[in-house]
């Protein structure tokens, strides 16, 4: 098995494998691996991306006891390389890869800055507003929502998208408005999970275009090893034996992560621009300390 450093920031995530996956409630992984070779985005060319995710864990109301999601982070990346930029695109529906950055921490090698933009880009939302710190040549990113753990819907911390409103000619950009996000249940019990351990979980019912599970291998924040599975149209999954074996248990990591990620994806034209506009709920497994 061929092994590569994957650099990505928090929950995001080479080889390329089709698997079976069942179409019953769960998402058991059931037939074996057809093949391998180095992957990565698949989409076509664009020239950027805003992207903006809410990093949710369980909460419970104390006046129905009724488990949900509450979020506890939100994060914002806005990348920008004209016609460099691959789109991101989750493998079909059914099948998993290993190694897909599902969350870049810079913007390739043809990033440039944006144009006439000497100054962090600002956004806001129907509920909140802020700026975009430059992190590399055409990479901009701002903790919109810190690691405070509270237990507010994504409606609360995402009201309407994310505009982008002082950014140049990447201004008015903005990621589609998110929908409610879903119970998901995790038979981890928010416990740490090891390597070839078998997890699994169950969501309700959604308004996401698209769903995948990942499981991503972090040292140091930084992910060595993934897997993302495309599970689109069901309403649970089980990570088994088939799911680490695209993956080498002899590298050593700090920590394995997994989550539920539910997005919404489009495209728009800005200024000329070809922008892929990204929101995504995304529920934790194992939340850090």
């Amino acid at each position: 098995m061929n092994h590569q450093k994957v650099e990505a920031t928090p929950r995001g995530l080479i080889v390329a494998a089709a698997l079976g996956l069942t179409a019953c409630t769960y998402g058991s992984i059931e037939d074996e691996k057809e093949g391998s070779s180095e992957g990565s985005f698949s989409g076509a060319l664009i020239d950027a991306r805003l992207s903006a995710d809410v990093y949710t864990w369980s909460c419970q109301d104390p006046d129905t006891q009724e488990m949900y999601q509450g979020a506890f982070g939100q994060k914002i990346k806005l990348e920008y390389a004209p016609g460099g930029i691959e789109a991101l695109e989750l493998p079909g529906v059914g099948e998993c890869v290993a190694g897909l950055n599902m969350s870049p921490d810079d913007a390739g090698p043809n990033a440039i800055d944006i144009p006439g933009v000497a100054f962090d880009p600002q956004w806001e939302s129907d509920v909140d507003d802020g700026t975009l710190t430059k992190r590399s040549i055409g990479f901009y990113y701002g903790d919109a929502f810190p690691n405070v753990r509270t237990c507010q819907s994504t409606d609360e911390v995402m009201a309407g998208g994310v505009t982008l409103v002082d950014a140049g000619s990447l201004t008015d950009a903005t990621t589609p408005a998110p929908n409610d996000a879903p119970t998901v249940e995790f038979s981890t019990a928010g416990t740490s999970i090891e390597f070839g351990d078998t997890v699994s979980m169950e969501w309700g019912s959604h308004l996401w275009g698209e769903v995948f599970v990942q499981v991503r291998r972090e040292k140091e924040r930084v992910a060595w090893e993934s897997v993302t599975c495309n599970v689109t149209g069901l309403g649970g999954f089980t990570v088994d034996e088939m799911v680490w074996d695209m993956m080498d248990e002899r590298v050593q990591v700090d920590q394995n992560n997994l989550y539920v990620g539910f997005q919404t994806v489009d495209r728009q034209t800005v200024s000329g621009s070809d922008v892929q506009v990204v929101t995504r709920a995304i529920a934790v497994a194992v939340v850090e300390d």
